[in-house]
């Protein structure tokens, strides 16, 4: 159990700031007493048992207790001067805790961040003190300028892995970029875009369903969903001598597509459950297919593993009708007759493409 004080700005920081989702913020924004500290409120202070269950009701309730706006508080932004002085320092305790922990600046990261949603610059996030909330910085100023190439990558050392898909679910307005996220991830993400608390009943734990609910209040405002038509045909299927298997649930993942100059990389890593898949397509300047890695395997026994002259690939891109996200079509026809898998179909949504990558 950890616990921490969120107080005005310093709650814009949610649970970036120490990872303490299975605490809840303190019920009020005021400075808070040595008995709040001393006896933290209940998980579901204030929500009433029936919230909890009844979708309607769940919905149509008043903000969650201890929720924040981010949308709000950075039009009520003017300066950091005045942002400072709306959010006293936390308690003595806590900032002696926050001290022994190296984190001096978190007022004024708070601020700062208020600030880079208020004037959409990346700028401000350049400036905080504390590294570790660069990332949510910038995922609130793509949100708020509905720019989803601003969104930042996963990880800056492996661009394979794409950007941020809850910046790009946020940023887009459509849920695909959510199905990249693990199951209890990929319901807040789909509750945040829908701006739905009741959709936080899906989460696996009254934590989760706690930190969904808090989310969902911290994008209303800038996160909305455009209803738009659906991806068609998104699947996976694979093809062996023994029967075939579908793995559509993996497919949902989406596909990154690298690109460097006229060459391109179509590139799917994920797993779900016991079941994982790493496929790697490069595509060269005349729209050769080369299939670099393809494992398919489930709780650690391989399914199907080829690569290179071992399968012939063939890779199509294809706008869906309506507006709906780019898709891409793998096929791969394994060539030796006595291999177990025959050949292997995808359809899956292009969740992200990332330039100047090798």
């Amino acid at each position: 159990m950890c616990s921490g004080v969120k107080t005005g700005a310093l709650l814009v920081l949610g649970v970036y700031v120490l990872g303490c989702e299975d605490a809840p913020p303190l019920p009020s924004r005021e400075l808070p007493t040595q008995d709040h500290l001393n006896t933290p409120a209940p998980l579901d202070a204030g929500l009433p048992e029936a919230l909890l269950l009844d979708d309607a009701l769940l919905d149509a309730g008043p903000m969650a207790p201890g929720a924040f706006s981010l949308a709000a508080e950075a039009e009520a932004f003017s300066t950091m001067g005045a942002c400072l002085a709306r959010n006293p320092p936390p308690a003595a305790l806590v900032s002696d805790a926050l001290l022994s922990l190296g984190i001096e600046t978190l007022r004024e990261d708070a601020c700062h961040l208020l600030e880079a949603v208020h004037d959409k610059r990346v700028e401000p996030c350049r400036t905080l003190g504390l590294r570790a909330l660069e990332h949510p910085c910038l995922v609130a100023v793509a949100v708020a300028r509905e720019e989803p190439s601003a969104c930042p990558q996963v990880a800056a050392f492996d661009p394979a892995r794409g950007r941020d898909p809850l910046c790009l679910a946020l940023a887009s307005h459509r849920s695909e970029p959510c199905e990249a996220l693990e199951a209890s991830d990929a319901v807040l993400c789909r509750a945040a875009l829908k701006g739905s608390r009741a959709l936080c009943n899906q989460s696996p734990t009254a934590a989760r369903r706690r930190t969904c609910i808090l989310q969902v209040e911290r994008w209303r405002g800038l996160a909305r969903e455009i209803a738009g038509a659906p991806v068609a045909g998104v699947h996976a299927t694979l093809h062996r001598t023994d029967g075939d298997r579908s793995f559509d649930d993996l497919a949902r993942a989406g596909a990154v597509v690298l690109e460097r100059g006229a060459v391109r990389r179509v590139v799917i890593d994920v797993a779900r459950g016991r079941v994982r898949m790493r496929l790697r397509v490069r595509l060269s300047a005349t729209g050769a297919a080369d299939v670099e890695t393809f494992e398919l395997s489930e709780a650690g026994a391989m399914l199907a593993k080829a690569s290179g002259e071992d399968l012939r690939a063939r890779v199509l891109f294809d706008a869906n009708d309506g507006g709906s996200p780019e898709r891409v079509i793998v096929t791969l026809d394994a060539t030796s007759e006595t291999a177990a898998m025959r050949s292997f179909e995808l359809v899956a949504v292009v969740r992200d493409r990332v330039h100047g990558t090798p």
